[in-house]
């Protein structure tokens, strides 16, 4: 069973798809990852967004990079995820 307090955030510029990167923590690609009550921060990675419906409907695409752990004993672990994949549904733009 899923663990109800995991968490995946993605957030990124514009209304459409496209691809978007981060390197070194900056760039125009936020989210967080949070599994196991560890926080992972992004790092160095790439998002490509493949569906953008509108609110309600499906966000999709793939993920490629590394994560920075940001909380508990081994903070500062990076992990490297590859052709990781997504599909959420689309909330209101803040």
């Amino acid at each position: 069973m899923a663990d109800a307090n995991n968490q995946f955030q993605v957030l990124f510029p514009g209304n459409t798809t496209g691809a978007h990167t981060c390197t070194g923590g900056v760039g125009a690609l936020g989210f967080s990852l949070r599994t196991s009550g560890q926080l992972y921060i992004n790092q160095n990675n790439t998002a490509t967004i493949t569906a953008y419906g509108a609110v309600g409907g499906w966000i999709e695409g793939t993920w490629s990079g590394s994560v920075l752990r940001s909380n508990g004993a081994s903070t500062g672990t990076v992990a490297t995820i590859t052709n990781g994949t997504f599909r959420f549904k689309r909330l209101n733009d803040v």
